[in-house]
């Protein structure tokens, strides 16, 4: 049921609110109906719900979203920078906000005592 309730944030945020990013995550989520539709057996019968998973993994607005998403998939680039907290930050130059900062430091241990001694 989560990829359900996924899915309807992916469309309310993408297609009424005009949120690009969410339509992204579209045909994951129909990647993950359809596994689902041929592999899991629900407890008890549900028509209705199998032919709405039907109707998505048909609907041709949905689908339309695949060769968008696959023509914008990048690898992923991950890039490490040393830096002091006294001057300024690293620069973003891809325009998605910095991603995130990690606190690397280690603390000395104080009673001069290694982990193995104890």
């Amino acid at each position: 049921m989560r990829i359900l309730q996924a899915l309807g944030a992916y469309g309310f945020r993408g297609f009424y609110e005009r949120k690009a990013h969410f339509l992204q995550s579209v045909p994951y989520a129909l990647k993950n109906i359809r596994w689902l539709l041929h592999n899991a057996k629900l407890p008890i019968e549900l028509p209705t719900l199998l032919n709405a998973f039907q109707n998505m993994l048909g609907s041709e607005k949905l689908l339309r979203l695949a060769p968008q998403v696959q023509a914008q998939t990048k690898n992923l680039v991950v890039r490490i920078f040393s830096f002091s907290f006294h001057h300024d930050l690293p620069k973003d130059d891809t325009g998605n906000g910095g991603g995130f900062i990690f606190d690397g430091r280690s603390l000395p241990n104080r009673a001069g005592k290694s982990a193995s001694s104890n």
